[in-house]
């Protein structure tokens, strides 16, 4: 009785390490950072982007970063100076648009307000700034901190063939 015991102690273990494997791969791949479109390694800082432009780039599945901006601004620092100043430290260029521009896009149900940047592989969205959310916030007005929100979630350059 002893070593069945044990034994089912043993199996109930292994099971959960292997629930906890499979669940920790899971949740990791879905955060694996990636390259954007190729055009988009420069440093050409916020450049503007029309709707027909984005739902185009949506279209043909594009990873790129986007700023959704508000012709006014209620942080301390204007966000669009420290997004303009990291995406150029970063070579990466961002694009922008004005919020109400933005809610003429397919978008306008998934994104709701702004300032927001918003990450996109392949088309989808993967991470976006919340200006609503407190760990956010900072992100929106420190340059160091976005810059390593942005290379958390995508690769700097691609590398060279």
């Amino acid at each position: 009785m002893g070593r069945k015991k044990i034994l089912v102690y043993f199996l109930i273990l292994a099971l959960i390490g292997l629930a906890s494997v499979i669940v920790f791969n899971t949740l990791k791949s879905k955060h694996r950072r990636f390259y954007l479109e190729n055009e988009y390694y420069n440093d050409k800082g916020l450049t503007d982007v029309s709707v027909k432009e984005l739902e185009d780039m949506l279209e043909y599945e594009e990873s790129f970063i986007l700023f959704v901006y508000n012709d006014f601004c209620s942080f301390s620092v204007p966000c669009d100076s420290v997004f303009d100043e990291a995406s150029k430290k970063l070579n990466m260029q961002i694009l922008q648009i004005p919020y109400k521009e933005f809610k003429k896009s397919s978008l306008k149900r998934k994104i709701k307000y702004a300032p927001s940047v918003i990450i996109f592989n392949k088309g989808k969205i993967v991470k976006y700034l919340d200006a609503e959310k407190d760990e956010d916030k900072e992100r929106y007005q420190n340059k160091f901190k976005f810059q390593n929100w942005v290379t958390d979630n995508v690769y700097q350059r691609k590398e060279k063939n």
